[in-house]
């Protein structure tokens, strides 16, 4: 809708006997410039007969102006347009405006506005392009602006007191009385006209469209909608005796004023330019502070009806913090601003705790994962108890010290000092014993059946008849494709299922020693060797 102002010189003090009916402005509006459609381009056009029309549309703070001519587009191609082939339409930019929208048509008749479905884009005051590539369509309810032409009297000859009555596009009202008290208003034709004081100046407000002038915002105030033109001194001179001359008893030459607020001096009536004594100090409850200065680099909070409160300058890195049902005071905790940029993140409902003083130091983009549970993160400089197992993948330990563990197992380890080499594991003397890896001695007390492990480089078994016995020694079936080597060194028994026996003789004896993880190497026997 377009809104207007129109400001009117103040009539008090006037002797309105000698006022008849006398023009004292006139005043017109026209549309600002619609931008210019450039054309378009497209270039996946076909032989087809498609045509599409696009219309553009210049928005500005109040309202819109469409230009009058489509650019249409011919041969489109189906599914056109489309991201791999837009069309492009392109305009010259206006000055003032606020952006432009494009709306779309299947025919070249004017787009009937408000619609449902026909805008395509709107962009910036600072593009002077779109790129349509089929999105769809949205609704758009543009208002429009119209041009206008009015004038305004002061008539106190048809009237029961002197008036302001005004001419809008040929339909006439009045509003009085002209000291607009009260803020008078009144419709005339599609407008909506309403009186105000500013000062002792009387202004006159217009709003197009009357049901839509409901709240301030929708009265125009911004210098610049239309062009008004003030008449000669001499064609207002019943009224006002010269455009900057108020008659009466105290009277006063507008142009021997400074440049200002004009102000009425109560008694005398005289007009003068106000100074600051002349203007209260606005209280919260008018929209101001109530404060006569701010304190330099401070932060005020408000203080319900009464002034805001000042709160304390905060020192150099300390942050704000909100204190429940008070004031928020800057806090004791100290963070230093980064020269350049710095990112601490903490996930949603997690918080971070620190009871010592604490430096993180190392490099750049590493993860640290802690336990699921409670523990205890062990120092590399000192000794360090740990409880449960603990693995460690790959691990190269430099000079170590194991001590006098209970339990330990170790694979692959090399370099391990004499002292520190757990003894040969022998196992109870028996008929059945099993093989402990990765190197074990079993003794057999009569027909024995020795369990082996499947197995692995390195492993070392020795399986001896204990003093005096003579029976036979059997090593079980490995499984896993593992098999024992003759005691000629020349073969393998069966992968798997074979077994090696030791015939029934005193001081029988055999050792094995892993090659692999599927073949024993038989490197020392007594007595006649049967790989099965």
């Amino acid at each position: 809708m377009k809104r207007f102002i129109l400001t009117l010189v103040c009539l008090f003090g006037l002797g309105l006997s000698m006022i008849g009916q006398e023009p004292i402005k006139t005043w017109s509006t026209n549309p600002p410039p619609a931008a210019t459609v450039i054309g378009t381009t497209y270039a996946n056009a076909t032989n087809t007969n498609t045509t599409i029309y696009y219309w553009l549309i210049t928005n500005y703070t109040a309202g819109s102006v469409l230009y009058p001519y489509p650019v249409s587009v011919t041969g489109i191609t189906a599914g056109d347009p489309s991201g791999a082939h837009p069309i492009v339409v392109s305009w010259s930019p206006v000055a003032g405006a606020t952006g432009y929208s494009v709306v779309e048509t299947s025919t070249p008749s004017n787009p009937a506005l408000p619609c449902a479905a026909c805008l395509v884009g709107t962009v910036s005051s600072g593009t002077t392009q779109y790129s349509d590539t089929g999105a769809g369509y949205t609704a758009l309810s543009p208002t429009f602006i119209k041009p206008a032409t009015g004038d305004i009297r002061l008539n106190s000859k048809d009237y029961a007191s002197a008036a302001f009555e005004y001419t809008v596009n040929g339909a006439t009202s009045a509003l009085s009385p002209i000291a607009c008290v009260g803020s008078p208003s009144n419709t005339v034709g599609s407008y909506r006209v309403q009186c105000q004081t500013s000062g002792i100046t009387p202004v006159l407000y217009l709003c197009e469209n009357t049901a839509g002038c409901t709240v301030a915002a929708d009265w125009f105030a911004a210098a610049g909608s239309g062009t008004f033109v003030t008449l000669s001194g001499d064609a207002v001179s019943t009224a006002v005796g010269g455009a900057t001359t108020v008659k009466g008893a105290n009277s006063v030459l507008y142009s021997s004023l400074g440049t200002g607020i004009l102000k009425n001096t109560t008694g005398t009536g005289v007009p003068s330019i106000a100074v600051a004594a002349d203007f209260p100090m606005l209280g919260v409850a008018q929209g101001g502070t109530g404060l006569a200065t701010l304190t330099a680099h401070a932060l005020y909070v408000g203080n319900t009806t009464s002034a805001p409160t000042a709160l304390a300058v905060g020192a150099t890195d300390k942050p704000l913090v909100g204190v429940t049902g008070a004031n928020p005071a800057f806090s004791k905790l100290t963070l230093t601003n980064p020269a350049t940029a710095a990112t601490l993140t903490i996930a949603d409902n997690k918080s971070l705790t620190v009871s010592n003083i604490m430096t993180l130091a190392g490099t750049d983009g590493q993860t640290y994962t802690f336990p699921s549970t409670s523990a205890t993160i062990a120092r590399t400089d000192a000794a360090n108890t740990f409880t449960g197992v603990q693995t460690m993948t790959s691990p190269v330990l430099t000079t170590p010290n194991l001590g006098t563990p209970s339990a330990i197992v170790l694979t692959n380890a090399t370099g391990l000092p004499a002292a520190q080499v757990p003894p040969v594991s022998i196992i109870t003397p028996g008929t059945t014993p099993t093989l402990v890896a990765p190197k074990s001695y079993a003794i057999c007390t009569g027909t024995c059946t020795v369990t082996v492990p499947v197995p692995a480089v390195g492993y070392e078994f020795c399986v001896y008849n204990d003093d005096n016995v003579s029976t036979a020694i059997t090593l079980s079936a490995l499984g896993s494709g593992a098999m024992y080597e003759n005691s000629a060194r020349t073969a393998y028994g069966t992968a798997g299922t074979g077994t090696l026996v030791v015939a029934a003789a005193a001081a029988d004896m055999v050792c094995i020693v892993g090659r692999d993880s599927t073949h024993y190497l038989t490197t020392r026997s007594s007595g006649a060797v049967t790989v099965n």
